[in-house]
């Protein structure tokens, strides 16, 4: 007869999360608590977000500004998208190349060094979003068509997108 006894090993410190995703060199985890980290190339050692040039993240660093989220989406090596627990949408980084952000001019000048809510064209925030993913033209959502809606399964969606893509 044999005894399993399991131990959990991990430093008080460890980083725990129930989301992770990478693009070439640049990692963000999603935690339980709703917090994001970022680690890697053009994110900022400071606070987590975008960083143009300098010296990258080796460490996960928390990205600051956002509120709960729920889900996060890596667009380009450059663009950051996070779901917040609200249904709002998040984005940072070098967002208007392709008219990623569709926000501001789309002639590669629009950077955005910590997170900024994503605006419809009546500039209101984006709301009612239950899903989220990031291309290399922006990001694609899939959101309640239901006014107050909960994104519950029954719910009508429809697919919502940003860049100017023609």
């Amino acid at each position: 007869l044999a005894t399993l006894s399991v131990v959990n090993n991990l430093p008080a410190n460890a980083l725990t999360a129930v989301q992770v995703l990478t693009v070439a060199s640049r990692t963000m985890a999603l935690r339980a608590d709703g917090n994001v980290y970022a680690w890697g190339n053009y994110v900022s050692p400071v606070h987590g977000g975008y960083q143009n040039g300098g010296t990258p993240a080796y460490r996960p660093t928390l990205v600051q500004g956002l509120s709960p989220i729920k889900q996060v989406a890596i667009g380009s090596d450059y663009a950051s998208w996070a779901l917040g627990q609200d249904g709002t949408v998040w984005g940072w980084g070098f967002l208007n190349s392709y008219d990623a952000f569709a926000q501001g001019p789309s002639d590669n000048t629009l950077q955005f060094f910590t997170p900024v809510r994503l605006l419809t064209a009546a500039n209101t925030p984006i709301d009612r979003v239950c899903q989220i993913e990031g291309t290399i033209y922006g990001v694609v959502m899939l959101r309640s068509d239901v006014v107050g809606g909960t994104c519950a399964a029954n719910e009508p969606r429809s697919v919502w997108y940003t860049a100017n893509i023609t």
